[in-house]
């Protein structure tokens, strides 16, 4: 484990982007415009986000596992795995869905029609 005193970091730019900035991925312009500029290191980069620090995910799975193990009589990975995070893939796969099934009807359109 690491002992040493850890420098602050940045607070990631995304916990405090609007909609707009969200959706364009524009919150991390500035780190690419620091990226083109010189190499990046260690420093350049931001505190992870709450959602993602590992400690938060690690309690979610262990309360769901917890769960898993009362309600059934042996507990499943897989059933875990898509208490926690299986509802978010699956919106996020519906949406790429739906945006590449138009990209395409898109392209078909204006490479036979047009």
């Amino acid at each position: 484990m690491d002992q040493g005193i850890k420098p602050q970091k940045q607070v990631h730019p995304r916990e405090t982007a609007n909609i707009v900035s969200l959706i364009t991925f524009f919150y991390s312009f500035n780190l690419f415009k620091r990226g083109f500029k010189k190499d990046l290191d260690e420093d350049d980069m931001y505190e992870v986000l709450v959602s993602c620090k590992s400690k938060n995910l690690g309690d979610q799975m262990e309360a769901q596992w917890d769960l898993d193990k009362k309600k059934y009589k042996t507990p499943s990975l897989l059933r875990v795995l898509w208490a926690c995070f299986g509802k978010t893939y699956l919106v996020f796969g519906v949406v790429q869905l739906i945006m590449r099934t138009v990209l395409v009807y898109v392209w078909i359109f204006f490479t036979y029609v047009m």
